[in-house]
């Protein structure tokens, strides 16, 4: 009886032991991807990819997003998509169209448009 129960509670340790270190490196598998990822996603934003053009270097005040107009998209629609600071859809609009020197709000598949996104935003966005 003795030998049975030393052996269940061996058992029941081993057995706990086994689902910590499981657990263990989960949170390390996870944590690795997370640093993995935010460091790509910084090298990417240091160096210039993924659309955005930095401004930060030229000390401006804005850092611009480069977007291609696909089939069925509209100036407003776009405006609305990347309306990251919930302003005055109106105000994007507008501001798209002074940034890109356009004379009415008409696009056609494959444009290439500068969208207009103010620094904080676009350092939360990356993340």
């Amino acid at each position: 009886m003795r030998n049975t129960s030393r052996r269940i509670r061996r058992m029941r340790r081993e057995r706990a032991a086994r689902a910590y270190r499981a657990a263990v490196i989960k949170r390390l598998t996870l944590l690795f991807a997370v640093l993995a990822i935010t460091f790509a996603a910084g090298a990417a934003a240091a160096v210039g990819i993924s659309g955005f053009t930095t401004a930060f270097a030229r000390g401006a005040d804005t850092v611009y997003m480069t977007v291609t107009a696909e089939k069925g998209d509209t100036l407003w629609g776009i405006a609305r998509e990347h309306n990251y600071g919930n302003r005055d859809i109106r105000a994007v609009v507008d501001e798209i169209m002074r940034v890109n020197d356009m004379d009415s709000s008409q696009i056609r598949a494959g444009d290439k448009l500068n969208i207009p996104v103010t620094p904080k935003i676009t350092a939360m966005r990356i993340k």
